[in-house]
């Protein structure tokens, strides 16, 4: 089974205890195959994720692939400043697979991922949880004034099947290079935005188990474990004050290994201006305590 993660710098924080629950929850590591887009990292991070996969006794074979995507998607609007979300774009290109999963930095997954292997994608590109509608997306102006009804199923792109073959038979890669720049610089979502464009409801549903959303302020009560849980909004709780939400720390906290903590948790300045960026989040979630 392949697995692709898509990340830089940023995104380190979270990845040790991502791959830290996939390894120990899944029943024959020897059966997957990692594949690590990766843009700006140190060979020292390399390292270290090399020899987490070894201290966590990862069996299956592993690729790091440099990839910019700024070089091809440039064009649209970024995250924050950061290209690398529309790294799942280049999945097709990259990967040599008849399938693939897809999975962001930020989950902790307590099923055995071997179990998305099982699912059929039938006639479809993509296969995604669903437990929303483009009514209730952020960019539902947006996707109405494309002739996208609020109605149409809509998917967080955390987690995501991808049918590799019918992706480079659908005319994706076509659509994105000529999209008309008016129109990409209303990606609030970055990748996710441009995929629920693209599909508009076509995907295959997968249970929403497969995709958790936590946020800061969600009532731990509600989150079904033995899923895959998806830390969403900020503070991470690998971020500074990410530990205002006990519960939710405490879930990544009990997979953050030993080895990530010493090589990522201390304090530094790319952590401090972060914080800055999230401050009013912050101060919300100190104003509620």
């Amino acid at each position: 089974m392949d697995i692709v993660f898509c990340f830089n710098q940023g995104a380190l924080g979270g990845l040790g205890a991502t791959l830290t629950s996939m390894i120990k929850n899944c029943s024959d590591s020897s059966k997957l195959k990692i594949w690590f887009l990766i843009n700006g990292l140190k060979v020292s991070d390399i390292e270290n994720i090399k020899q987490l996969l070894q201290e966590e006794g990862f069996k299956g074979e592993f690729n790091f692939v440099s990839c910019d995507p700024k070089k091809k998607y440039g064009s649209f609007r970024s995250l924050h400043g950061d290209w690398m979300p529309y790294a799942i774009l280049l999945i097709p290109e990259v990967v040599v697979s008849e399938f693939a999963l897809y999975l962001d930095a930020d989950l902790i997954i307590e099923i055995d991922i071997l179990e998305l292997k099982k699912i059929d994608l039938n006639n479809y590109s993509i296969g995604a949880a669903n437990g929303a509608v483009i009514g209730g997306s952020l960019e539902r102006k947006f996707f109405n004034n494309q002739g996208i009804s609020d109605e149409t199923a809509y998917f967080n792109s955390g987690v995501v099947l991808i049918n590799i073959s019918r992706w480079q038979k659908s005319g994706f890669e076509d659509y994105c290079l000529n999209i008309n720049t008016n129109v990409s610089d209303k990606f609030l979502a970055a990748d996710q935005t441009i995929l629920n464009l693209f599909f508009r409801g076509d995907f295959k549903k997968l249970p929403e188990e497969y995709n958790n959303p936590y946020y800061p302020k969600s009532d731990s009560k509600k989150i079904q474990r033995a899923g895959i849980v998806h830390f969403l909004g900020s503070p991470k709780p690998w971020d500074l004050f990410g530990n205002l939400n006990k519960k939710r720390y405490d879930l990544w906290s009990g997979y953050n290994s030993q080895l990530w903590k010493n090589r990522y948790g201390g304090i530094n300045w790319d952590k401090i201006v972060r914080a800055y960026k999230i401050k009013k989040p912050i101060l919300k979630i100190l104003l509620r305590r």
